[in-house]
């Protein structure tokens, strides 16, 4: 069996490194493939022998003589599956050391992933690598047990919230104020579509929900809507006063 690795450990810092994978292989949210050259796509991983962790974390997590590389999802998402807590858990792990990830898949799939074996630190610095492995494992442990960082959770749900009104909110809600006014054109109104969204997105009463990972919805959609109208009627009748003139004309 060849190996490749570029650490070299010491025989402490070796155990503490197995200890750490297999603690974080243990986390039930992650999932194994094997990475085949030839094959398009990886094959899914069966249980790993303590052989196989041993030699990865010998290579780095470089493919053997006779070990397959392993990729470990630590947590994915799509348009179809998982959460918009998963693809906030996504977000904030990136730039964690060792770490890789992808927001721009297909069907809207993102995931956070690392390679058996290879030690997140550049260099000879085991016992940094070791640190920020560890530091891992207690992230994904966190994921496990379904905890997220709200301030990132929070900003990816605005995001989603904000996204709706390109994909689909716009032309349902311009739909919508059709009907109530009963005419097709707004524009005479004299309100610009960033004005109408200002009014929609300002609405208190709003209710956002996560429909899956990649969407959101606004529950309460409809009263945003008259309220939005509401809004543009108001400011339509009210009568418009020159700010230069001094006192009130009576044409006979």
């Amino acid at each position: 069996m060849s190996y490749k690795g570029e650490h070299v450990y010491s025989p402490e810092q070796y155990a503490k490194t197995v200890e750490l994978w297999q603690e974080l292989l243990e986390c039930h949210r992650v999932s194994l493939s094997e990475e085949r050259t030839g094959y398009a796509y990886p094959v899914q991983a069966g249980d790993l022998t303590a052989d196989v962790i041993h030699a990865l974390v010998l290579s780095d997590g470089v493919e053997t003589d006779d070990d397959y590389a392993i990729t470990v999802t630590l947590v994915d998402y799509s348009d179809y599956g998982g959460t918009e807590r998963d693809a906030a858990n996504v977000r904030y792990l990136t730039d964690t050391p060792g770490v890789q990830t992808s927001t721009n898949g297909r069907h809207g799939y993102g995931s956070a992933w690392v390679q058996l074996g290879e030690l997140p630190t550049n260099g000879d610095d085991i016992d940094t690598g070791t640190e920020w492995l560890a530091s891992l494992v207690q992230s994904v442990q966190s994921i496990d047990a379904g905890e997220v960082d709200e301030s990132t959770l929070e900003e990816y749900e605005r995001e989603l919230q904000e996204a709706a009104w390109d994909a689909w909110l716009e032309s349902d809600t311009r739909s919508g104020l059709a009907d109530w006014f009963g005419c097709d054109d707004l524009d005479g109104f004299g309100y610009t579509h960033d004005e109408i969204r200002d009014f929609y997105y300002s609405f208190e009463g709003n209710e956002w929900t996560c429909d899956s990972a990649t969407s959101a919805t606004n529950r309460q959609h409809e009263n945003a809507i008259e309220h939005v109208a509401k809004t543009i009627l108001t400011a339509w009748r009210k009568p418009f006063v020159d700010p230069a003139q001094t006192k009130l004309s009576i044409i006979v």
